[in-house]
């Protein structure tokens, strides 16, 4: 009963954080779509939905229609951060979600966030 009553209000304190964090700022800049904002936006986008898999840069960088070298170059200027880290971000906000709401075990929560071992999200969180 209490996880039925509290679900909605802690998702809203994540979403509230993660606009508060400095990709907060980033979100409320891409929605004003510049032409390389535009191709970042769906290399976040398909980080956002897939966020458990590994992304290479060579996929992200095919996948905003963009270079290695401008896409790296364009995602860090938009971002702030890196594609790994910031895929790294939202495995993070996935885990403390399910944590909260779920109650999950920490070794499950890394698999389900995408990690291939509850060790490697420790570390990874570490770097």
């Amino acid at each position: 009963v209490d996880k039925d009553i509290m679900a909605p209000v802690i998702r809203e304190e994540l979403h509230y954080r993660a606009l508060k964090a400095h990709h907060g700022l980033m979100i409320r800049y891409l929605l004003s779509m510049g032409n390389h904002r535009g191709k970042i936006t769906r290399a976040i986008e398909y980080l956002r939905r897939n966020y458990r898999d590994a992304a290479t840069i060579d996929q992200l960088a095919k996948i905003a229609g963009m270079g290695l070298t401008s896409f790296h170059t364009h995602f860090r200027e938009v971002t702030r951060t890196t594609p790994k880290q910031f895929q790294k971000e939202l495995r993070l906000i996935e885990a403390r979600r399910l944590l909260v709401e779920e109650c999950l075990p920490v070794a499950t929560v890394a698999y389900e966030v995408g990690y291939k071992s509850p060790k490697q999200g420790v570390l990874e969180t570490l770097r």
